[in-house]
């Protein structure tokens, strides 16, 4: 009798877990991994090298292939196992929550759970909420006195390092600022400004495209229809 399709089971190399399916004849069929929501979840993850599929029974009909799929997966108490990534009984059989028991939906919602628990997003996100909760409790001792430990100490220092670099950086932009007088193109005042930034805003330009800073070095003679120099330190301006 023709066979019209297979039993299998799909193993991941890495942890060793596994997955009963069934699968037709079809297009595709020699590459085919499983469908189930756990296997998919399991094979984005690790990649599909690193899974093997192992054919251990054909069917000749969808009815034989029902009743092998649940045959199979009943054997090794899939469903029921850690080491399987199985969810339902098999067999093509619908909606399996709608003839679960409380005590197997509790059960089923724990699997996928556990499973969710397990996946890189969700260690990653732990891991972040983690390293701020950690990061508040040092604080929280340091304000109270408590003793850190070295790592802890080492760890507070490199934040407090970077976050002193990073206000040394504004207080050295802003010393750097010198103030720019703006100027009609016939040499009369027009207004002063704190900063280079500032002068830009006020003719709406962005500090990447303009050349009011070219025009306080000399190198242009005008720009945005202006002319512009530093002011000089002590320099009055002359306002009438």
């Amino acid at each position: 009798m023709k066979k019209i399709g297979f039993i299998y089971i799909t193993t991941n190399l890495i942890d060793g877990k596994k997955y009963i399916g069934q699968r037709k004849l079809s297009s595709g069929w020699e590459y085919y991994l499983g469908s189930g929501k756990l296997i998919k979840r399991a094979i984005k993850k690790y990649g599909k090298e690193n899974f093997k599929r192992d054919i251990i029974e054909y069917g000749a009909s969808q009815e034989e292939l029902n009743y092998l799929e649940i045959k199979w997966i009943e054997k090794y108490n899939a469903v029921n196992e850690d080491t399987f990534y199985n969810l339902a009984d098999g067999g093509k059989s619908g909606n399996k929550l709608a003839s679960m028991t409380e005590s197997e939906k509790k059960a089923y919602s724990q699997k996928l759970s556990s499973s969710i628990r397990n996946s890189k997003k969700h260690q990653e996100a732990l891991s972040r909420i983690h390293k701020s909760e950690e990061r508040n409790r040092k604080l929280s001792l340091l304000k109270k006195g408590v003793p850190l430990s070295e790592k802890g100490k080492a760890s507070l220092k490199t934040e407090k390092r970077l976050k002193a670099c990073r206000e040394n950086a504004k207080k050295a932009s802003k010393k750097n600022e010198v103030p720019v007088i703006q100027l009609s193109l016939e040499g009369e005042f027009i207004s002063e400004y704190s900063s280079i930034k500032e002068a830009c805003a006020a003719v709406g330009v962005t500090q990447l495209n303009n050349s009011i800073g070219k025009c306080c070095k000399g190198i242009y003679k005008t720009g945005h229809g202006f002319k512009w120099k530093y002011k000089n330190k002590g320099e009055e301006v002359n306002l009438t």
